[in-house]
């Protein structure tokens, strides 16, 4: 049977988004500074109490008293990626780069910034550039072969995330991600120990379970993808994504009840999933459930009608049969 439902591998660019101090540009004069400080002092006390509007309002009133004054560019830069706030983050971040050119976490901020914002060849660059200053830190590597797999360029990304794992072995958001490279390469003895190895490291990484289960699917282990799939749900429960797996391994088990139940489950989350629609009709076909069956075409029809009419003739097979033979 071949699966006709799509599961996108979760990828996480975590690297952090750094905070340091620099020494101002000999442009501000004393008197810029002393109030630019003043008010970046209020900020961080602001943002310390959880105030972050008024933290943002103060780090702003910092930079424009003096633009030269980087520790607020890049704070603000910071604290509006942090609220996903990227098209806002975006300015900050590039006068963080303007005003101190060799600063490699200002560009690799900026990377992790374009990327969110989808402006992926800016982002290679920045996170190029980074690595230029700084060839020995792991997530610029990681992050950059993260956009080079969003951008299915698997074959470009093998070489930043084995520098990544050169550089730091135990980095498990690393060791996702080359498994999601590996499987893409179809080596899949590789992607299945990438994937325990984050799991080692990570053992409550719900993600990881569920796409070592994909793996597993892809080699025809059903039982130790059933096993995966279960135990990404313990740790999240309420992903119909991985609730539609489970309910494909069941299926190729021979599994139907429990097939039906995971399908269930997936459309609780997802109710216009019409792949799991599909496959659950299939699995009361297979318990005898003609009635239950038809039940859920008259779901699909709304949704896919081509599936649909797939299905119904699935349904009525036998008849169809004996039709034609008269």
């Amino acid at each position: 049977m071949q699966f006709k439902g799509n599961f996108a591998f979760s990828l996480l660019l975590l690297g952090i988004l750094y905070v340091v101090s620099f020494s101002q540009n000999p442009s501000t004069n004393t008197e810029q500074l002393n109030s630019a400080q003043t008010f970046f002092n209020r900020g961080l006390g602001q943002f310390k109490s959880g105030k972050i509007k008024d933290a943002i309002d103060s780090f702003k009133h910092a930079a424009e008293i003096a633009p030269d004054f980087i520790e607020a560019q890049n704070r603000l830069c910071i604290t509006f990626a942090n609220l996903k706030q990227f098209s806002e983050a975006i300015t900050y971040c590039r006068q963080v780069v303007k005003v101190k050119p060799d600063f490699m976490m200002g560009y690799y901020n900026l990377g992790r910034v374009l990327a969110e914002l989808n402006q992926k060849k800016e982002a290679i660059e920045a996170l190029n550039q980074a690595i230029r200053l700084n060839p020995n830190y792991a997530s610029s590597y990681y992050n950059l072969a993260g956009i080079y797999v969003d951008l299915d360029h698997t074959d470009d990304a093998v070489a930043p995330i084995k520098k990544a794992l050169q550089l730091k072995p135990d980095y498990p958001e690393a060791l996702a991600l080359a498994g999601m490279i590996y499987y893409r390469q179809g080596k899949y003895p590789e992607a299945v120990d990438a994937f325990q190895e984050t799991i080692r490291l990570k053992p409550d990484a719900s993600v990881a379970y569920a796409n070592l289960g994909i793996v597993f699917m892809e080699i025809k282990n059903y039982q130790k993808a059933a096993d995966n799939f279960n135990q990404s749900l313990l740790l999240k429960a309420d992903d119909g994504n991985v609730h539609y797996w489970l309910g494909c391994a069941y299926l190729q088990l021979k599994n139907d009840s429990k097939a039906v139940d995971q399908f269930k489950q997936t459309l609780i989350y997802k109710p216009d999933f019409s792949d799991a629609l599909y496959l659950m009709s299939i699995s009361y076909l297979n318990m005898n459930k003609k009635d239950d069956a038809l039940e859920q075409y008259r779901r699909l029809k709304n949704l896919d009608g081509d599936m649909a009419k797939t299905l119904l003739d699935t349904i009525f097979a036998d008849k169809l049969l004996i039709l034609n033979k008269k």
